[in-house]
């Protein structure tokens, strides 16, 4: 073997190999954490863009529109006047934790939103991940303002 030859040996091969995969071992958990938060916040974002739809096109149609809240990971839109559903379901990973609407459908929570846009009664919905983390769909009371919070609300049981 020549003193001037370039090139790794085998054993700083394997140790460097060997480094990175102690590196990717030591991380995996908290990018799979890091993926149920974000899964987390897009089932939530999605959920509140719905009901926002919802709204809206009670407003634009001067008619009810109601979403209706499955403890089985679903929703759907209920059209009134069309008699039609619109059916969403939650990630497989994401799980309806709680549901404070005091209104109901068919003896299902629901939020009524009026033709000004309003809601009947305001509630919250609590999503939860495999990792148990939670995020809240809060629906105000008397605007029908939705947004999306790691924070329960005020009233939250």
């Amino acid at each position: 073997m020549h003193l001037n030859e370039k090139g790794f040996t085998l054993i700083e091969l394997m140790v460097t190999i060997g480094l990175l995969s102690l590196m990717l071992v030591l991380t995996l958990p908290v990018l799979n954490g890091a993926a149920d938060s974000l899964k987390l916040k897009a089932e939530a974002d999605r959920m509140a863009a719905v009901m926002r739809m919802a709204r809206q096109e009670a407003i634009v149609s001067g008619q009810v529109r109601t979403v209706v809240f499955f403890t089985d990971g679903r929703y759907q839109v209920f059209d009134h006047v069309n008699n039609k559903y619109i059916n969403y379901r939650l990630d497989a990973n994401v799980k309806m934790a709680g549901n404070s609407f005091k209104t109901r459908y068919a003896d299902r929570p629901a939020c009524f939103f009026q033709p000004l846009g309003n809601p009947l009664l305001g509630g919250t919905v609590a999503l939860q991940g495999s990792s148990g983390k939670a995020i809240y769909v809060i629906t105000a009371p008397v605007q029908g303002r939705i947004r999306v919070s790691f924070q329960p609300p005020d009233n939250w049981d």
